[in-house]
């Protein structure tokens, strides 16, 4: 026999015409598979129906907020350890990348020294060089802008400091208060 069709009726749960709904009744008298199966269906409905919703341990949320705040600080402190040690790793190499420089040219040591001074003073030069560019233009640029502009700059950006230092700190007291609360 060809039980696809009476399976679907009673796995989905379709409005029959009762015509369709007497030849399924029909089918089953005859049919145990497909009896047991309307059986374990109405079951399984009936469970479904009579088993209440599960719900979380009292201080479930408290525990995942922890839980939450411990993993971050773990995330933090990996970070700041993996930092940490990539920079000292890097700091290591580089001196001994200059001990092995400054131990094969021993005898080069002065002309090495002289080499470094010149370029840490063509580095101030080259500051200096930027500031006397920027520094005109800052003053004509001061000049030239309106006063009340600047002001209502420096104010606008005062606010949104203020603004952003004041939801930063209630961000943090209230969800410190949904913790421990």
């Amino acid at each position: 026999m060809k039980h696809q069709l009476y399976e679907t009726q009673i796995l989905l749960e379709t409005k029959l015409t009762p015509a369709q709904n007497r030849e399924l009744h029909l089918h089953l008298r005859t049919c145990s598979q497909c009896r047991r199966l309307a059986q374990a269906q109405r079951e399984i409905t009936h469970l479904f129906e009579t088993t209440p919703a599960p719900y979380p341990q009292p201080g479930f949320t408290t525990r995942w907020k922890k839980r939450l705040i411990r993993a971050e600080h773990g995330r933090r402190n990996l970070i700041t350890w993996t930092t940490l040690s990539v920079l000292t790793l890097a700091f290591l190499f580089t001196l001994v990348g200059l001990s092995l420089q400054v131990t094969s040219s021993s005898e080069y040591f002065p002309q090495f020294l002289t080499f470094l001074i010149s370029q840490a003073t063509r580095w101030v030069n080259f500051i200096a060089s930027l500031q006397n560019i920027f520094s005109p233009l800052l003053r004509v640029g001061i000049k030239l802008i309106p006063q009340s502009w600047i002001i209502a700059f420096v104010v606008s950006l005062s606010g949104i400091t203020f603004a952003w230092v004041i939801t930063l700190s209630k961000n943090t007291i209230f969800f410190n208060k949904e913790v421990t609360g």
